[in-house]
């Protein structure tokens, strides 16, 4: 994850300020991510799922349902927000 997947939420139109409260969420979970290895199993999960395009070494771009947690995301640790990205994309890929 990076802050271009924090730009990409910041840069939504929103109402109250919730765009902007799920941009810092994600950019929490992406100061997070940072202390991950690589072969860490929620790591591999998102590549696996292409949230970092085909190669998996591009930028940070949702599916669809990773993109719906994050757009109503408020509060919570970044675990938090990665585990319920991880329910997400589970669900698309079983």
């Amino acid at each position: 994850m990076t802050r271009a997947g924090a730009n990409w939420t910041g840069s939504r139109p929103g109402t109250g300020g919730r765009n902007a409260r799920s941009a810092l969420a994600l950019l929490d979970a992406a100061v997070y991510t940072r202390s991950l290895h690589e072969d860490d199993p929620f790591v591999r999960l998102l590549v696996e799922a292409g949230c970092f395009g085909p190669e998996g070494d591009g930028d940070f771009s949702p599916t669809d349902r990773v993109a719906k947690v994050v757009r109503f995301w408020e509060s919570g640790e970044p675990w938090q927000l990665l585990m319920a990205i991880r329910f997400a994309l589970q669900g698309a890929l079983t």
